[in-house]
């Protein structure tokens, strides 16, 4: 099987917490130095709860997608399926906030929904060149895609 998702899932998704975890330091920083710590608590504690807010667009990527022929093999914490590349009406970026993330719309829901959205293995910003394992599953997702016959003309 090909991976074809980031190793690096699990750092996007406990990424909004960070600040988190430097505010008591930063309280700790800003006191020894002197400082009113209020000034500390109030920029990290500001930063904190705007990385936090973008915690939910991160928190439902799948964990690993792995590419077998026409399966793609999807987990997401302990749950685990298979999605026949025939299920998957399409391949596209998830949205302008979930920046280089790509999004599987399958034609109906399966365990993980009906939308599966995975960090891809590459670099994120657009513009950027793809992993060619990626470019070769959106070529064969729009070929599948292509090769259905459409809706029917009778009625």
């Amino acid at each position: 099987m090909l991976r074809i998702s980031s190793p690096w899932t699990a750092w996007r998704k406990w990424r909004p917490l960070l600040p988190l975890a430097f505010l008591p330091i930063a309280c700790a920083a800003t006191y020894a130095a002197g400082f009113p710590v209020m000034w500390a608590a109030t920029v990290f504690g500001t930063y904190a709860a705007v990385s936090a807010a973008f915690l939910p667009l991160n928190w439902g990527l799948a964990d690993e997608v792995e590419w077998a022929g026409d399966v793609l093999r999807v987990r997401r914490g302990k749950v685990e399926t298979r999605v026949a590349l025939a299920d998957v009406q399409a391949l596209r970026p998830a949205g302008w906030l979930q920046r280089g993330q790509l999004m599987l719309e399958l034609r109906k829901p399966g365990v993980l929904g009906r939308h599966i959205v995975f960090l891809p293995l590459g670099d994120p910003w657009p513009g950027y060149r793809k992993h060619p394992a990626v470019a070769d599953l959106e070529r064969r997702v729009g070929q599948m895609r292509d090769a259905r016959p459409g809706p029917s003309s009778r009625r």
